[in-house]
């Protein structure tokens, strides 16, 4: 008996008039955790993109003043953009490839892409 009595003034005195701020701390650690998900989720995501561009930026020295973008050596609705730094991975449209010598996306047999050999599975 005496252990509800005491359950209930503390309910009164203490967690009532403090339950607004409770709900309020809980919902920002809740924000706060989305946060940070989000967040290690973006690095992750750009980590891995940059790894990738890695190993193609080199064939970035190959262009020219009129072709500042090359087409992506194992993705055809791939390209990049050498002309910032680090290079840009960039995709086309649904449906179409990049062509190499307009330097636009475009329908696949006018872009005539063909990817090469040994490529990891995309």
């Amino acid at each position: 008996m005496k252990f509800k009595i005491l359950a209930e003034i503390l309910l009164r005195k203490w967690i009532e008039p403090r339950r607004e701020m409770i709900l309020t701390d809980l919902f920002l650690s809740f924000l706060a955790l989305v946060f940070l998900v989000l967040v290690a989720f973006l690095i992750y995501v750009n980590c891995k993109s940059q790894q990738s561009l890695d190993a193609y930026a080199q064939d970035c020295e190959l262009i020219t003043e009129n072709q500042p973008m090359i087409a992506h050596r194992c993705n055809c609705s791939s390209f990049i953009i050498c002309t910032v730094n680090p290079p840009v991975l960039m995709s086309c449209p649904a449906g179409l490839h990049f062509n190499q010598k307009i330097q636009v996306c475009d329908y696949k047999l006018s872009a005539k892409c063909v990817p090469e050999t040994g490529c990891p599975p995309s």
